[in-house]
């Protein structure tokens, strides 16, 4: 899934992976992409 965000470093598009196993949610990959410089920022890598 993708979102756009926007907080103190700016705006930017955030992505993530979960997975749903025995009714709980998991994270399993989270990274941030800022929109001035298209830099990528992993807060959890994919695996």
């Amino acid at each position: 899934m993708e979102y756009v965000v926007e907080g103190n470093h700016g705006e930017g598009m955030l992505f993530f992976k979960a997975s749903h196993t025995n009714l709980n949610w998991q994270l399993d990959c989270l990274t941030i992409q800022f929109a001035d410089t298209h830099e990528t920022e992993t807060v959890i890598p994919c695996e």
